[in-house]
């Protein structure tokens, strides 16, 4: 597990939204194993950026301070947060 890549996702989740189901991240980010996705996520979870929410249905997290997100946000070039927004929407209206 790289600093990048953990960066990456933390800068995805933030597109997402401040409160995201695993369900959700593993659609938008595609292209990594389930448990390479988790370790990534405890990881995240070990630096206090996200934490886990009680749910019904599926594993869901929440970034612990708004203003994370916020940074991880506009940390993004542009063009990269418009895909990110673009893939996200894709999903959550399941086209």
């Amino acid at each position: 597990m790289h600093a990048n890549d953990l960066k990456e996702l933390l800068q995805t989740l933030a597109v997402i939204g401040r409160e995201f189901a695993l369900s959700l991240v593993r659609r938008v980010v595609g292209g990594r194993k389930d448990d390479e996705l988790e370790r990534m996520l405890a990881g995240l979870q070990t630096a206090e950026f996200i934490c886990k929410q009680p749910a019904t249905v599926d594993v869901e997290y929440i970034f612990k301070h708004a203003l994370t997100q916020e940074v991880a946000y506009n940390s993004l070039l542009i063009e990269r947060r418009k895909q990110l927004h673009e893939s996200a929407g894709q999903e959550l209206t399941g086209r």
